[in-house]
């Protein structure tokens, strides 16, 4: 629903559990995706020079998105950049949990879902701050600010997301079987962006579970993002 092109075949899990590991926190996501990057990256060795896989391409996608992984994570854990990077994530939780195909704004400023990171320079208050997003993030960021009525690049809008913070603490701190994780992660992420999009951006601000952040983007690589409440 996000339209993002790489969630196809085998490699769909691996870039659903890139964006999966950031909305909620939980280490087995990204280790996974790790993981299997590392293996696709020995299968292809074992084969070259003589032959090219054909997914070899995915692989160089992947690649970037693997990267991007980590910086972001360290964006989130920095409290310089956090403030930069969060809104980027909690754009993607109302995407995850609400889905929606990309406004037609984003499509004409050259949105395409194609895998492969996305470099954003996000200014606020005079300072700008660069972020390497996940392409799983970023299709579920365009998916979440189109879900609450933004029209894309160029224009800015008052919306109230679901606060990731307050999302990974309630992860962290569930008890959840383990056997039900997957389910209950979902309903989780589901209610929050349910919540957030049946919200008015007044009430939103009496809320402690979300955020009211108005975005604007100049281009897909650049984003002025302003904390409301």
């Amino acid at each position: 629903m996000a339209g993002h092109r790489g969630a196809q075949g085998a490699a769909a899990t691996v870039f659903a559990a890139i964006a999966a590991g950031h909305v909620t926190g939980v280490d087995y996501f990204y280790e996974y995706a790790i993981d299997a990057y590392y293996e696709m990256l020995d299968a292809a060795e074992e084969v070259r020079p003589l032959a090219e896989p054909r997914w070899a391409p995915l692989l160089s996608w992947l690649d970037e998105d693997a990267e991007a992984l980590a910086a972001f994570e360290e964006r989130l854990a920095d409290s310089s950049t956090v403030l930069c990077a969060e809104p980027i994530l909690a754009a993607a939780a109302l995407g995850l949990g609400a889905g929606s195909e990309p406004a037609e704004g984003w499509r004409r400023a050259g949105y395409t879902g194609r895998p492969g990171s996305y470099a954003v320079i996000v200014r606020r208050r005079g300072k700008k701050c660069r972020i390497l997003v996940p392409s799983p993030v970023y299709a579920l960021m365009v998916a979440g600010l189109s879900a609450a009525g933004h029209p894309g690049p160029g224009a800015g809008l008052d919306t109230v997301v679901p606060d990731p913070a307050e999302v990974r603490r309630t992860v962290l701190e569930s008890k959840t079987p383990y056997g039900q994780l997957s389910e209950w992660l979902r309903s989780l992420v589901e209610e929050k962006a349910g919540k957030a999009l049946s919200t008015s951006p007044d009430e939103a601000c009496k809320t402690r579970d979300l955020l009211v952040i108005r975005y604007r983007f100049e281009g897909l690589s650049e984003a002025v993002f302003e904390y409301l409440c």
